[in-house]
C-alpha cells in the first residue's frame, strides 16, 4: 500500500478528507528531489550526506565520532580524489552513484567511522578496495600486467 493509499485510508475511517492527494504527494516528493540535488552540489552538503552514512553504520553496532566539520577537515584540497587524481563530481542523480562521486574509506574495515579511520577517496577507487587485502591487490596487477603482455 503506497503512502497516499495509508492516507486516504486513515481518513476514510475517521470521516475526513484525505491531507494528501497524489498529486499534492508527487509535487512534494519532486521538492525534496530538487532540495536533495542542490544540496548535493556544494562539498558542505555531501560531507553531510557522506556523515548520514555513517550514521547508518552506527545502527550496526559500528563505532562512529565523525561531524561535518571532521568530514571537511578530511577532505582533500584539491577537490580531487588521492588514488586516481581525478576531481570529484557532486552532481550524481538520485539513488546513483558515479564514479567520481566523494566517498568515505575507512582505512581499517574492522575499525568504526573515527577520524583517524577514515579517508576520503572516489567511490570508485573505494569500491575497487572494497575487501580486497593489499597482497590480493597486488597479485591482481600482477596477473592484469601478464595478460597484457
Amino acid at each position: 500500500m503506497t503512502p497516499v493509499e495509508k492516507e486516504r485510508e486513515r481518513c476514510r475511517i475517521k470521516g475526513r478528507k484525505a491531507a494528501f492527494t497524489p498529486e499534492k504527494w508527487a509535487a512534494k516528493l519532486r521538492r525534496r528531489a530538487v532540495l536533495r540535488t542542490i544540496r548535493r552540489q556544494t562539498k558542505e552538503g555531501m560531507a553531510r550526506d557522506l556523515l548520514r552514512v555513517a550514521k547508518r553504520a552506527k545502527h550496526k553496532g559500528v563505532a562512529v565520532n565523525l561531524t561535518v566539520t571532521d568530514v571537511l577537515a578530511l577532505w582533500p584540497c584539491d577537490e580531487k580524489c588521492p588514488v586516481f587524481g581525478t576531481p570529484f563530481n557532486y552532481n550524481a542523480p538520485h539513488g546513483k552513484r558515479r564514479n567520481a562521486a566523494p566517498s568515505l574509506d575507512r582505512l581499517n574495515p574492522l575499525g568504526g567511522y573515527t577520524l583517524n579511520n577514515v579517508r576520503v577517496i572516489s567511490w570508485r577507487a573505494n569500491r575497487i578496495k572494497n575487501d580486497a587485502t593489499l597482497p590480493e591487490l597486488e597479485r591482481l596487477t600482477l596477473w592484469m600486467r601478464q595478460q597484457q603482455s
